[in-house]
């Protein structure tokens, strides 16, 4: 989708200069939005400048407190001026620019100030504004600027962007990383609001804790007539480790936190349980043999496997046995056993292979007679949830 802002430019004042300057700006900027916050400072007025030009071609139309419109051409070295800052007040301005290549750029706005006095017994001062650049060259600087004196440090600039054409500006929210909860994000093509929120994984009420919640299987996935009823899988008829089930939403990667899966064996039987990224199940004759990180309980010898690589484990061919496998936001996964709920969990082995990407969970049950229960959980995650929902 076109037409989602996205921060472009941070310029903040560090109290030395009259001029707060974007430098160069790249990619398809076909609507700017410019957000001011001038902390005080400044003096003779505030100007908007665009690609450094000091030409008699900026034109504006402003009022003040629903006064009357001041029609007003702006000269040479002025640029378009008093609309997006006060100078000496502390004022907030948002602006608008429609900046179409080959186009005269347009923009509208408003600005509130402190109106020059702080204190409940001081009304603000609010302004609206709008403005044409009569010059038909995309804008690719902006520069705010007082006549003469300096802005007061910490008085910032803050440029967003989108392009029409979704050329050189990533802006599907979804795809927005590094996002903190809370943060609001606006569809301007359809004045949809969004916030960011706190999800994960961790949301069920069952299994180890309340901090779990079920692994979800995919019945696309199922090989050899293994199947799954919500976060229990078995299998409906014949045997041998050619079986193969895995999840496709639940997983745990060590850039989004890592987490834990857990898994429990019913019947002190056999199954082979853990993580797997792709390619996916590779070797379907000997799935044990597959998987990047596994528990393979049997009722002989017991093992963790990493794809071929075999470490010997406990006896862990109980039906009130359980078993853990970690993984952290550095890639390091961890194996641990415990012989029922009630005993303290024991550290099998730490790999020493580092995890990346995204392992999901996968499970192979060698006969009708085991049920491999899986439940997981992970870091909070962020979600946007549209205004007026959940």
């Amino acid at each position: 989708m076109a037409n989602t802002l996205q921060l472009i430019k941070t310029v903040t004042a560090d109290g030395n200069s009259a001029t707060m300057d974007s430098g160069t700006l790249t990619g398809d900027l076909d609507v700017l939005r410019v957000v001011i916050e001038i902390v005080g400072g400044g003096s003779g007025g505030c100007r908007m400048r665009f690609n450094g030009n000091t030409g008699n071609n900026y034109r504006r139309l402003f009022s003040e407190n629903g006064g009357s419109k001041d029609g007003h051409n702006d000269g040479a070295g002025n640029g378009v001026t008093n609309m997006v800052g006060r100078v000496g007040r502390h004022c907030y301005s948002t602006t608008t620019i429609y900046n179409y290549d080959g186009k005269e750029s347009h923009g509208h706005g408003h600005c509130v100030t402190d109106g020059a006095n702080t204190g409940s017994a001081n009304a603000p001062t609010r302004m609206e504004y709008a403005f044409k650049w009569a010059e038909t060259d995309q804008i690719n600087r902006i520069a705010i600027e007082s006549y003469s004196s300096n802005w007061t440090s910490g008085s910032t600039m803050n440029i967003y962007a989108f392009s029409r054409t979704d050329a050189d500006i990533s802006n599907e929210k979804d795809a927005l990383t590094n996002v903190e909860a809370g943060t609001r994000y606006e569809e301007t093509d359809t004045r949809k609001i969004y916030r960011s929120k706190q999800v994960g994984f961790a949301s069920g009420t069952s299994g180890s804790g309340s901090d779990w919640t079920e692994v979800a299987f995919d019945s696309s996935t199922s090989v050899n007539n293994t199947t799954a009823s919500g976060n229990v899988v078995s299998r409906s008829s014949g045997s041998g480790w050619d079986s193969y089930i895995r999840s496709t939403t639940h997983y745990l990667d060590p850039s989004e936190g890592g987490g834990e899966v857990y898994f429990t064996v019913s019947s002190s039987s056999t199954a082979s349980v853990g993580l797997e990224k792709s390619p996916y199940n590779q070797y379907p004759s000997a799935t044990y043999t597959d998987r990047n990180y596994s528990f393979h309980t049997t009722t002989a010898t017991n093992n963790i496997y990493e794809k071929t690589s075999d470490y010997d484990g406990t006896d862990w061919n109980n039906a009130t046995n359980e078993w853990r496998i970690t993984m952290d936001s550095a890639g390091l996964v961890k194996y641990y056993y415990r012989a029922n709920s009630s005993s303290s969990w024991n550290l099998e082995r730490t790999s020493t292979v580092t995890a990346s990407g995204k392992y999901y969970v996968s499970v192979s049950p060698p006969n009708t007679s085991t049920n491999s229960t899986c439940f997981i959980k992970s870091p909070s995650a962020i979600a946007w949830v549209e205004r007026g929902s959940a």
